[in-house]
């Protein structure tokens, strides 16, 4: 990890990954001083966005 960018997850896989995996994910660059960067797409947050009219 030293000084190099990896990816834990994304898109679908963040969705349906245990949450345990998720924060191992997320912890271990922390613990090392690393920056962490969780990106979803809006219509994950804002369920009006993924409706469409029939």
């Amino acid at each position: 990890m030293a000084g190099k960018m990896f990816s834990v997850f994304g898109g679908g896989y963040l969705r349906i990954a245990p949450i345990f995996l998720i924060q191992w994910g997320v912890s271990k660059p922390q613990k090392i001083g690393l920056p962490t960067v969780i990106y979803v797409h809006p219509h994950e947050v804002d369920l009006s966005l993924s409706q469409t009219s029939a």
